[in-house]
């Protein structure tokens, strides 16, 4: 996905903060300290602070991993799953919502699984906790309406599509459907749908319900409806037998059915409780479903014990009973926690701190190569971005390799390209390189001659995000563009970037969720794609047209000659400014199998067992 929820600092647990591993007076709060007048330093200065701060966390980590921490209080408490006829919903609002969702009704038997045990290596332990730490909330539940990323990773757990992202991330393996053959030159696809499943609430997943939801997305009040915009009709068949007919045929078409927007919903429950409801309250087919949502704070997914999945050896899948997301957008206080064992798992682990975490006794720490990378979107509403030598002036100015020296530790790589590694037909030979006279010559021909001013928003507690800001502060002012770095809170920047409400922005990490460009450049460069070009309002006919002729080529090189010359034309003209290609770093307790980051940034949490 092309755009990620931007963060907000949250506190640091107590018992860290003020002094819980290394002994700092009470009352001490070495955080704040770093961070109380960082907003009053030039670059050069906020540079040396976040030395300051890598120091004082990597010291942090060290004397953590020396001291085991007190066992957690583990409360167990008896669970009887029923099998509903209809869904209980009980809402707490405080002033935090929590929602709890309950499912009641007539019981049926269901064998539990015994909590973990002893075992020998590599021995698949069934049952259990894991406390998952995630950089960012989720927003809401109804695919169709999902835009951020941990939203639909979340949900890539709670639901399921006709197909899915194979482990590797590039194959595609079957889910609801069991099978599916083409025919007629890729327009015509036939789904057979899997036999026995049911939704989490017990109900039957029906070919009716496949129907729904694939209509569902493609509707026009669907916010993902550009993903299944090559379909024609959708017909039913038989009980098991799913007949899709596209517009034309389409060579992406079996990677667009595995995002998101196409998991399979109940059409009974939505009837009943309306889709605003249900994107607080869902119920899926997936491994996973949600128990209870804390927004922006916490989820709890329970074990579907209706999901019809087992592993190679016949094991019932999930593994786990449970799994807690804990959402702590501040990435320094996300790593804190793990060390002190209040965490199982994190993700986004800050590559200043990679090194200094692999040396945390009980962790293992990986970044691995992955889909994704950043630009800073330029809106196309501000006059001066509006102008292509300002948008290619922006690009010159722009020293990559410094910005991957003094960031990412060798983590990442300057961002040459507007497809993302891994992906197909992904070339770096019309990228920019910085050359400050070729930038401040395009801004001279411009007409912007003597430069502009504008707001640079980004994701508050985001200390990446934050650190380029600064070096694109002191590098675009060679060019004579002053920025005002705009750090905002979540929701708050969620919003704003949905209404267009920015002059640059600097969101985080965009993902391709498999390994056709066609979604992500649907979303990111099309004008009529569903996202106004990732809300930037940039139009380009020609493009659009050299887009569309993408889709409908089925030989595989020439559709690669395509993505050539729009690769091209989009870093000439695009209304972006690429910046890195990311990895996946993460990080977890070495009594936790099987949890990794795909190359795709989503996990596969049914995969997941946690030992002792």
């Amino acid at each position: 996905m092309s755009s990620r929820l931007f963060s907000r600092r949250v506190e640091i647990h107590s018992g860290i903060r003020k002094g819980g591993c290394i002994g700092f007076p009470p009352g001490v709060d070495l955080i704040a300290l770093l961070f109380r007048d960082r907003r009053r330093f030039h670059m050069k200065k906020r540079l040396v602070l976040f030395t300051l701060l890598a120091a004082a966390l990597v010291l942090l980590i060290g004397a953590c991993a020396q001291q085991q921490p007190a066992p957690a209080q583990v409360i167990k408490e008896t669970v009887i799953v029923e099998k509903p006829v209809e869904q209980t919903v009980i809402v707490e609002k405080q002033v935090k919502e929590t929602v709890i969702v309950q499912q009641t009704a007539e019981p049926v038997v269901v064998t539990a699984t015994p909590g973990a045990a002893v075992v020998a290596e590599g021995e698949v332990v069934e049952g259990g906790t894991l406390h998952l730490g995630t950089q960012a909330p989720v927003v809401l539940w109804d695919p169709i309406h999902t835009q951020d990323n941990n939203s639909l990773w979340a949900q890539l757990n709670v639901f399921e599509e006709l197909a899915r992202i194979g482990p590797n991330a590039t194959t595609i393996e079957p889910a609801v459907a069991e099978s599916w053959e083409t025919s007629e030159g890729g327009k015509v696809w036939t789904f057979k749908i899997r036999q026995g499943m049911k939704f989490s609430n017990g109900d039957p997943v029906t070919i009716q319900d496949v129907k729904f939801s694939l209509d569902r997305c493609r509707a026009p009040d669907a916010t993902v409806n550009w993903i299944l915009e090559a379909v024609d009709t959708i017909d039913i068949v038989d009980d098991q037998t799913l007949k899709v007919t596209l517009k034309a045929p389409s060579a992406a078409f079996l990677n667009d059915i595995v995002l998101w927007g196409c998991g399979i919903t109940p059409q009974k429950v939505i009837g009943k409780i309306g889709a605003e409801e249900f994107a607080s309250h869902p119920v899926g087919s997936g491994p996973f479903m949600v128990a209870e949502w804390t927004k922006g704070e916490r989820v709890v997914l329970k074990r579907n014990p209706y999901y019809w999945g087992k592993d190679s050896d016949g094991r019932q899948l999930p593994y786990l009973d449970e799994v807690v997301l804990e959402e702590i957008q501040e990435d320094n206080t996300r790593i804190l926690k793990l060390v002190a064992g209040e965490l199982d798992a994190v993700t986004w682990v800050p590559y200043s701190l990679v090194d200094a975490l692999k040396t945390s006794s009980g962790i293992s720490v990986h970044v691995d190569p992955c889909a994704g990378g950043a630009p800073v979107a330029l809106n196309q509403r501000v006059p001066a971005l509006q102008d292509v030598k300002v948008r290619q002036a922006l690009n010159y100015a722009v020293d990559k390799q410094a910005i991957m020296d003094a960031v990412f530790f060798g983590y990442a790589t300057p961002k040459l390209s507007p497809i993302h590694p891994g992906v197909w037909f992904m070339t770096e030979k019309y990228g920019y390189h910085d050359d400050l006279e070729k930038a401040k010559q395009l801004m001279s021909e411009s007409k912007f001659p003597d430069g502009f001013e504008a707001n640079l928003m980004i994701s508050a507690g985001d200390t990446v995000s934050e650190q380029i800001a600064n070096i694109l502060k002191d590098q675009w002012a060679k060019i004579g563009v002053n920025i005002t770095i705009e750090p905002l809170e979540s929701g708050l920047a969620w919003d704003r970037n949905l209404k267009k409400d920015f002059d640059m922005r600097l969101g985080g990490i965009g993902t391709s969720d498999n390994i056709d460009p066609n979604a992500n450049w649907l979303y990111s460069y099309v004008s009529d794609g569903g996202a106004e070009a990732a809300r930037t309002g940039w139009k380009d006919e020609e493009m659009d047209a050299l887009f569309r002729q993408s889709q409908t080529e089925m030989d595989f090189e020439k559709r690669g000659e395509i993505y050539d010359q729009l690769q091209q034309m989009a870093m000439e003209r695009g209304p972006f400014v690429p910046l890195y290609n990311a990895s996946c770093s993460y990080a977890f307790r070495d009594n936790v199998h099987g949890f990794r980051l795909l190359p795709t940034f989503n996990w596969r949490l049914w995969d997941v067992w946690v030992a002792g």
